[in-house]
């Protein structure tokens, strides 16, 4: 964890010195980054996560032919978690919001009356929430 993601010349820098392994961050934030950075600085992401914004074409794509490295969208709730589905690695599905994560016990329920649908999410580590 680094303490602002503005410094778009230092967290590659800390990511390389720290052999990190997993990278959190936003499309803006992953775009500054990969225009800044060394394509060596993340020569040890296995896993790059982008969330809280939709990741842009462009995004992937300069991170893929700099890095090497595939982009696996997550989409959360801001009353539940960060992360609720993500894209998985062997079974990407660009511009969607993935699978849920294993964690989570989901349900539906459908209203006749108002045609609308209701998903319950509940784990462990997130309190139950209707969303």
């Amino acid at each position: 964890m680094y303490v602002s993601p503005l410094h778009y010349r230092i967290v590659p820098s800390a990511f390389y010195n720290l052999n990190c392994t997993v990278f959190f961050g936003t499309n803006t934030f992953l775009n500054g980054y990969a225009r800044k950075a060394n394509p060596f600085d993340f020569r040890t992401l296995r896993y790059l996560f982008a969330g809280a914004e939709k990741v842009q074409d462009s995004t992937s794509t300069l991170w893929m032919r700099k890095f090497g490295v595939r982009i696996l969208e997550g989409y959360g709730v801001t009353e539940c978690s960060p992360c609720l589905s993500a894209n998985l690695p062997m079974r990407p599905n660009y511009g969607s919001a993935g699978q849920f994560l294993r964690a989570l016990n989901t349900g539906s329920n459908r209203s006749r009356e108002s045609k609308r649908a209701a998903v319950c999410l509940c784990a462990d580590p997130i309190s139950c929430a209707a969303t």
